[in-house]
């Protein structure tokens, strides 16, 4: 058990900037997302490159009554989550944020990212009967942003939000 204390953990940095890549990729899959999306909906040749089969069809998925929230596509409001959260991080990013209460902010919306991304991904399975290999990958996304910001919180010894 003594020699896991004695690990060197990696600098903060290395945590800041892999976080803002995830934050990043989410919003690059968010707006591939969005044109496919338009795309689907007002071209009638367009075939996304995730159309591989009738299981896996990113197309399906946008023309399912479920693929629009409150007017807009999902993926919109994916990206303006991910747009938000992309700036937290950023914010984090400041020497005098590294410990503040931004961490347990991040970690709270990644939250309920991952949340969305289960009922999302039942909703894709038990209704539509069809994957989105994208939209799978911003399931990932959220995952790993939201393990990354639990790990920084407790290795950075970060405030929580509420005291």
């Amino acid at each position: 058990m003594t020699e896991l204390r004695n690990v060197k953990r990696l600098p903060y940095f290395v945590y800041f900037t892999t976080a803002l890549g995830l934050g990043l990729a989410g919003l690059i899959s968010s707006v591939y997302l969005a044109v496919s999306h338009y795309r689907v909906h007002t071209d009638i040749t367009y075939r996304s490159f995730c159309a591989i089969s009738n299981s896996f069809n990113c197309d399906t998925v946008s023309q399912s009554p479920f693929s629009v929230f409150i007017g807009l596509p999902v993926a919109v409001w994916g990206g303006i989550g991910y747009v938000g959260i992309t700036l937290l991080i950023a914010a984090a990013g400041l020497s005098e944020a590294k410990n503040k209460r931004i961490w347990s902010l991040v970690f709270i919306f990644a939250l309920i990212f991952s949340l969305t991304s289960l009922l999302l991904a039942g909703v894709s399975t038990y209704k539509v009967g069809s994957y989105c290999i994208v939209c799978i990958v911003t399931y990932a996304v959220n995952l790993a942003l939201l393990y990354l910001a639990w790990v920084i919180r407790k290795r950075f010894g970060c405030e929580p939000l509420l005291v």
